[in-house]
């Protein structure tokens, strides 16, 4: 029997997607990258994925549950680390820091410098070239439809306007895993 691991992203999935950050504002600057400006710490949280992600957390005996985000703006990684775990605390019921994974490249990269992705790695991620990705190197991907997205008919597609679904969804995904 395997204990799968469920990395979750961040910007789109446990938070809500915001355009306006990485979009020039009417100086010109893009907000994302601007020193002091604090994007990540005041993310407005999707609260159905929040849900999701409590749930499986508290539940360690059934799965391992972490974070994997990426940290875009090279000369703001620890602004962007620190808000974004800042930012966890308020909103999750995460307590540990090897839970919390931030990455600068590839989400599946990084995974695999730890230990070789496989099926029982589970990526839910809005970001279709990240799937595709962490699918090509034998993880099991996981769309997070977040209603500025589309559900993918080649992978398991979570309905983030239907949380209690999803959990159901992405809890018999896991169970199907640990038994295979």
């Amino acid at each position: 029997m395997h204990k799968p691991t469920v990395y979750w992203d961040m910007d789109g999935v446990m938070a809500k997607y915001d355009y306006d950050m990485y979009l020039p504002d009417k100086d010109n600057k893009i907000l994302y990258m601007v020193p002091n400006a604090h994007m990540y710490r005041d993310m407005e949280p999707d609260l159905g994925a929040i849900m999701i992600f409590n749930s499986l957390y508290a539940n360690e005996s059934f799965c391992h549950t972490k974070v994997l985000t990426g940290l875009g703006c090279p000369y703001l990684i620890a602004e962007h680390l620190f808000d974004k775990w800042h930012w966890l605390g308020q909103n999750t019921d995460i307590s540990k820091e090897k839970d919390f994974i931030c990455v600068t490249g590839s989400k599946v990269e990084a995974v695999n410098r730890l230990r070789p992705v496989t099926k029982y790695d589970i990526l839910v991620d809005d970001f279709n070239p990240n799937l595709e990705e962490w699918a090509r190197m034998g993880g099991t991907p996981v769309k997070y439809v977040n209603g500025i997205n589309s559900p993918r008919a080649d992978m398991l597609s979570l309905p983030g306007n239907d949380p209690d679904t999803a959990l159901n969804m992405i809890y018999g995904l896991i169970k199907s895993l640990s038994t295979s």
